[in-house]
């Protein structure tokens, strides 16, 4: 089996000017999923080599901004680049409505299919003739946020929680991750911050980590408001050592 490449393409909370905004690529073989789309993702994929053209699918875990606003881009470039394959969108009820309208009231017309498929619950599909699992499972947020754990020929699990509050039951679906990409937007010191905004803390994605069994740990989505990221990766290392932060084009190689 190849090896599971996953780049960060984005990884920090939301902040003016940014061009640092959540999209994790993972790429096995000829398949190239994306987890959200910031602004600028289509010209990220351009810069580590992968063509908007060839991408198959992409999934959306809610549509606040800064996970979604660079689809549509996206979606345009796939045009202008003349794709043909088509382009499989995975999210929360609301995507597909949301993506029609922006479209309409652009005079756009994507070249290519576009397939949609909505969730709002615990939800498990099969891609590329079933040898990509996807497991959906609800999380925590100020609106409906789906976390997503993507396992490629059922020997590599790569899970993806992010924006939400740590949940108080670990769900099934990201035990025994390889990888664990989890929202860490506050510091634990600031976990009222965390409680009022649903969001988690560097402590409380380490503790998901080791009670999920993962191998490695990413903190995501910290907030601007930390000058010294290291601070929370101090913070989650203490429960979880195997942790590392998000950093903008980092790469993870995963080999079974």
């Amino acid at each position: 089996m190849n090896p599971v490449r996953v780049v960060i393409l984005g990884s920090k909370a939301p902040y003016p000017g940014s061009d640092d905004l959540p999209s994790v690529l993972i790429s096995w073989g000829k398949n190239h999923i994306l987890l959200d789309a910031g602004e600028g993702v289509q010209s990220k994929l351009l810069r580590v080599g992968v063509s908007p053209v060839v991408l198959k699918y992409v999934l959306i875990t809610h549509l606040h901004g800064d996970h979604v606003l660079g689809l549509l881009p996206l979606m345009q470039s796939r045009s202008l680049g003349n794709a043909r394959n088509s382009l499989t969108i995975i999210g929360p009820k609301g995507i597909k409505e949301y993506l029609i309208k922006s479209m309409q009231m652009l005079s756009f017309t994507p070249i290519y299919e576009v397939k949609y498929v909505e969730v709002d619950s615990n939800t498990t599909f099969r891609l590329d003739r079933g040898n990509i699992k996807v497991c959906a499972f609800p999380l925590n947020h100020t609106l409906p946020t789906i976390g997503y754990s993507v396992i490629i020929n059922d020997r590599v699990k790569i899970s993806y929680v992010t924006d939400t509050r740590a949940l108080s039951k670990i769900p099934d679906d990201i035990l025994g991750s390889d990888l664990l990409i989890h929202d860490s937007t506050f510091s634990h010191k600031d976990l009222d911050l965390a409680k009022t905004h649903l969001h988690s803390t560097s402590v409380e994605a380490a503790l998901t980590a080791l009670r999920s069994n993962a191998k490695m740990l990413i903190l995501y989505h910290i907030s601007p408001r930390y000058k010294d990221e290291h601070l929370l990766l101090l913070e989650a290392r203490r429960y979880f050592p195997n942790a590392y932060i998000a950093k903008k084009f980092m790469r993870i190689i995963i080999k079974p």
